[in-house]
């Protein structure tokens, strides 16, 4: 089964102590780890701390562009901040949006599960045991929730596209106040220009 593992510990130096001892063993027979991050949430903006990545999601040792790395930008953006605020507030009456948002569970529960000052240990990860990484993380103060990963990556994809969409919509929407402000200034100068010259025509009149 491939997962997204998150990991939240109570005491930050264990989650970098348990990150060290994973990347030493990143592959055997009950699990392999392909990505790797250590998250911290302050002030409600969530932060990579320190990732690897075994080579085959990025092609180097970080999680940018990786399954993990696009989470995160979800998760630590403003969409991510949304949905841990509830983005049925953002949607409002946009039922298009309503219907792809429907099955966002999963990415609501991640962002919700984590509160100011956590520190969290996130893996993608294939284990045909689950119980062997659990028992390696059982040494640590953590609880550890677990998604199937092939639903992260749909929901992380749609929620991209949202944001996108939310995006021009933004832009449309500055666009027409710029629009609707210009004509509204461009018609107070014609009326102001008027004025000018029935002033004129008035003082021409009296001499």
């Amino acid at each position: 089964m491939e997962n997204i593992m998150m990991s939240i510990f109570r005491v930050e130096s264990q989650a970098y102590q348990a990150f060290s001892e994973l990347k030493r063993d990143p592959s055997n027979q009950s699990y392999t780890i392909s990505q790797a991050v250590i998250i911290k949430k302050e002030n409600g903006q969530l932060t990579s701390c320190d990732a690897f990545d075994t080579g085959i999601e990025t092609m180097d040792d970080s999680i940018k562009g990786g399954l993990l790395g696009s989470l995160i930008g979800i998760l630590g953006g403003p969409f991510g901040m949304l949905l841990g605020g509830g983005i049925g507030l953002l949607i409002g009456a946009n039922s298009d949006l309503d219907d792809k948002m429907e099955n966002a569970s999963l990415l609501e529960n991640v962002a919700n599960r984590l509160e100011d000052g956590d520190v969290a240990l996130m893996l993608l990860v294939q284990e045909t045991n689950e119980a062997f990484l659990d028992a390696k993380l059982s040494a640590f103060d953590t609880t550890t929730l677990r998604w199937d990963a092939a639903v992260i990556k749909q929901e992380v994809e749609e929620a991209d596209m949202i944001r996108k969409q939310l995006a021009d919509q933004l832009r449309k929407t500055l666009r027409s106040q710029k629009s609707e402000k210009r004509k509204q200034s461009i018609e107070e100068k014609k009326q102001e220009i008027k004025q000018k010259f029935e002033q004129i025509k008035k003082k021409i009149k009296s001499e």
